[in-house]
């Protein structure tokens, strides 16, 4: 299983750009509710496409998770774990426990 994590890196794209380039074609599923914020009024609309909550992400193995924890910690790099990829070719978002939006690729 792969997972994608977030990685908070100034002068990169919106999350939603960089997570579908990541998941595309196989597709994944988002919990919006992992991403660490600094503000936690933002919108799903807001996290997702917000050119200002510029991120980077990386596509990687759940067997790297814990090595990846451990390099952003050493960093002091924020890191977030917020989807696994799915293999169905749809972007499914989960805010708390409800899925509320499946886009197509």
């Amino acid at each position: 299983m792969h997972w994608l994590a977030v990685v908070v890196v100034v002068n990169c794209y919106h999350t939603g750009n960089v997570l579908k380039e990541l998941c595309y074609p196989s597709g994944a599923l988002i919990r919006v509710s992992a991403f660490e914020l600094g503000d936690p009024t933002l919108s799903v609309l807001e996290i997702w496409g917000a050119e200002y909550q510029e991120s980077n992400a990386v596509l990687v193995h759940a067997d790297d998770h814990s090595l990846l924890k451990q390099i952003a910690a050493r960093e002091k790099c924020p890191v977030s774990f917020v989807g696994s990829i799915t293999d169905d070719g749809k972007v499914q978002f989960v805010f708390r426990i409800v899925d509320f939006l499946a886009l197509p690729l």
